[in-house]
């Protein structure tokens, strides 16, 4: 148990890169462990789901509501001027 509590997003190497890592988190370890045997492994449910809402998903939300998304560096939410 302390293995999981001690674990940081960091640690998981398949995600390192991922532009959406911020809003997952790396996902669910009990996922990890149970699809690839391993608690640093990628929860590849969170990924998929988390990819198809912020890519498909929220930008038309984004543009019914009047608020924009900045680049993935800024990694924020803005309301149009």
């Amino acid at each position: 148990m302390q293995r999981i509590k001690n674990l940081r997003i960091g640690e998981v190497a398949e995600c390192a890169e991922c532009p959406v890592l911020g809003l997952c988190g790396t996902g669910c370890r009990a996922n990890a462990f149970r699809i690839h045997g391993d608690l640093r492994g990628k929860d590849d449910y969170a990924c998929a789901q988390v990819v198809k809402f912020h890519g498909e998903m929220l930008p038309p939300l984004l543009d019914r509501f009047g608020f924009s998304m900045r680049t993935a560096e800024e990694d924020v939410y803005s309301a149009h001027e």
